[in-house]
This record gives structure tokens, C-alpha cells and sequence, in this order.
């Protein structure tokens, strides 16, 4: 009971999170509509390579423990597709060496991820 209270409030918490993720998503997607030069100037790679890392992390984290903590894996693979989309905004417009290796290396974590897991 306590378990399941507090793995819900948890998800709760993180899924809070990923929403604040995915309006500043929202927002890029609107200044690009909006022709808005450098829609994603204000943001920052490092701030998002960070939230992707730990969202990803624990996402692991998760999956891997027996049994698989689904209180722990949803919410961050949603927060972390949406760090990891976010990284791909920036470097469509910006276009710099950091925010490529960024972007490209979010993405071959999910393609790891994914052939570990197909091969399970």
C-alpha cells in the first residue's frame, strides 16, 4: 500500500515534470511557425543533455531491476523522449558540433536501449 501511494506520487511528479518539458516544446514548435529567428536561443544544451541523461538513467535503472519498476520507467521515458526532442530542436537551429554530438548521441541511446531490449 505505502509502496503503490508513494510510486504514484512519484509518477505524478515526474509526469509534472514532463509536462513543463513539453510546453517549452510546444513553444519552439510556435516560434518556428511564428518565423521567429532562433527559436530555441534562450535554451540551453547542457541543461537539457542533463534532464536527459537523469531521466534516461533512471529509465534504465528501471527497466532492469527485477521486476521492472513501472513507477519509475514510464514517466521518464516519456520525460526523456521529450529532453531528447528538444535536443533535436536545438540543433536544427543551431546547427553547432555540440549540440549534433548532443542530439545524435541522445538518439543512439534509444537505438542501445532498444536492440538491448529486442534481444532480451
Amino acid at each position: 500500500m505505502l509502496y503503490t501511494l508513494l510510486g504514484s506520487i512519484n509518477a505524478a511528479l515526474i509526469v509534472l515534470s514532463a509536462y513543463g518539458v513539453l510546453l517549452q516544446l510546444k513553444s519552439i514548435y510556435e516560434r518556428r511557425v511564428n518565423n521567429t529567428a532562433n527559436p530555441t536561443a534562450v535554451l540551453s544544451v547542457n541543461q537539457f543533455t542533463v534532464s536527459f541523461v537523469a531521466y534516461f538513467s533512471f529509465y534504465l535503472y528501471a527497466i532492469f531491476i527485477e521486476p521492472i519498476n513501472h513507477f519509475l520507467a514510464w514517466p521518464r521515458l516519456l520525460a526523456s523522449v521529450l529532453a531528447w526532442l528538444i535536443l533535436v530542436e536545438i540543433y536544427r537551429d543551431r546547427q553547432t558540433r555540440y549540440s549534433k554530438v548532443s542530439s545524435l548521441l541522445s538518439g543512439f541511446f534509444y537505438a542501445v536501449d532498444y536492440s538491448r531490449l529486442h534481444l532480451m
